[in-house]
């Protein structure tokens, strides 16, 4: 099924969503001295980019 110009649209500001919270999970896992707060931010940043890789995925092939 192809996606219309509007559902891509939905996608890509999703994508721009996916990489904002990349960064700042990123970021709070640098910032934190806990150890196991640190785990926790980096397992949600990991969450996100397989996120993204995914939707880049459906971008890419214009379908769901």
């Amino acid at each position: 099924m192809q996606l219309t110009a509007r559902e891509l649209q939905q996608l890509e500001d999703q994508l721009s969503v996916e990489r904002i919270l990349i960064q700042k999970f990123t970021a709070y896992a640098q910032l934190t001295r806990d150890p196991q707060l640190r785990a926790q931010f980096e397992l949600c940043c990991a969450r996100h980019q397989n996120h993204l890789r995914h939707l880049r995925a459906k971008v890419g092939e214009g379908m769901v």
